[in-house]
């Protein structure tokens, strides 16, 4: 097992850890034991010649993992497990990196005594931007359906409240059909009874099927209606008497800007991704005088997930890691409420206005060149 040290590790506090990990400035190898000073261990593996990252935040850096069982996902698994020496460590780090920055810049959690519901959160995007906002100071409803390990779709539910809870926040995890609309009112409630209060709406659960009209049948029609937008939609409406109370919030829906060119080949996909853009939009004007803020996010480049593994959509060099959407849904809702509302907004367009410039450290590959998501018309179709 080689070893790497990484020193003069720095990064805007805006920042994920991952992210200021990749900033750091000067990278070394050694091969005893001794640490240089300055530097922390960061372990790495070796397979077919090449060395690949086993942390569980850079997973998609390890190009040329050996199958485990016939899944990707088990050897995700597999390797979390072998290096658990590294993830307490990390832990570790990380409480004393944010609590020394914090006490040297006077700087407060940002979200301290706020709580926020994320949907679809017991794995990829929906994980990393719960405990994102948990590190803020949130408190986190995590809304899914997953409570049993998958091998095939590792994450449950329990497993992030657990990460939740090694970070030293405050989680409820609840199982949640967003097919159902009993289950959603449900879901409203137990955070109510649990905490009293909600400030931050996620809508980031979703549905994919990229195929053209003639190859959609009803129920798949049906599926990704009913998870994309009309949980949305009933979600958002059974938190606004809420938000209403607490004095306004946050509803961040993740869909692209509306843009028609984009449709042949995905109609029902679009249909649906566009409807939670568009309710956004509206909604945005009907709560305004209310101070809750209502927009659409979406990412300009395909981001490391379990949908990108599972269907085969591009190659590892050309995808971000899930960091960028939550310091972009941290930079809107450290926002006052209705400071930033009615946009559908794309997160690096929307982090370059927060004065970010480096946009590498999100690669999924040190060297890769992540493509912009090409959406013939989206600078034009963009909503202002």
């Amino acid at each position: 097992m080689a070893k790497v040290w990484w020193v003069g590790c720095k990064g805007p506090s805006s920042l994920t850890v991952a992210a200021r990990k990749r900033n750091a400035t000067k990278r070394v190898a050694w091969a005893s034991d001794q640490k240089p000073q300055g530097a922390w261990r960061r372990p790495f593996s070796t397979w077919n010649g090449a060395i690949a990252s086993t942390s569980s935040e850079n997973r998609c850096s390890a190009s040329k993992r050996p199958k485990a069982a016939g899944s990707v996902e088990e050897t995700f698994f597999d390797l979390e497990r072998s290096d658990s020496e590294y993830q307490q460590r990390k832990q570790v780090l990380r409480k004393q990196a944010t609590k020394g920055r914090r006490e040297r810049g006077g700087e407060k959690m940002r979200l301290k005594g706020k709580v926020a519901i994320v949907s679809g959160a017991s794995r990829g995007i929906g994980r990393t931007i719960a405990l994102a906002l948990a590190k803020e100071g949130a408190k986190i409803v995590i809304a899914a359906k997953t409570v049993e390990p998958n091998p095939k779709l590792p994450g449950t539910i329990h497993t992030v409240a657990a990460e939740i809870d090694q970070l030293g926040g405050e989680s409820l995890a609840v199982q949640t059909n967003l097919r159902n609309a009993d289950e959603i009112d449900s879901l409203v409630r137990q955070t109510m009874e649990r905490f009293g209060r909600i400030d931050i709406l996620i809508n980031n659960a979703g549905a994919l099927w990229w195929y053209p009209v003639a190859q959609t049948p009803a129920n798949r029609f049906d599926l990704v209606m009913d998870v994309n937008v009309r949980a949305t939609f009933l979600l958002s409406q059974a938190v606004l008497p809420h938000m209403k109370a607490a004095g306004g919030g946050h509803i961040i829906n993740m869909s692209p800007p509306i843009d028609f060119s984009v449709m042949p080949g995905k109609v029902a996909y679009m249909i649906s991704k566009f409807g939670m853009t568009m309710t956004a939009m509206g909604l945005a004007k009907e709560v305004k005088k209310d101070r809750i803020s209502v927009n659409a996010l979406w990412p300009v480049t395909l981001i490391e997930s379990f949908a990108t593994i599972n269907f085969g959509l591009g190659d590892k060099s050309k995808w971000r890691k899930a960091d960028i959407l939550a310091d972009a849904t941290l930079a809107i809702v450290t926002k006052a409420p209705g400071e930033l509302t009615g946009k559908a907004l794309l997160d690096e367009d929307l982090l370059r206005k927060e004065g970010i410039t480096d946009f590498s450290v999100y690669n999924c590959v040190p060297d890769g060149e992540p493509m912009r998501i090409v959406w013939d018309g989206v600078e034009a179709g963009k909503i202002d």
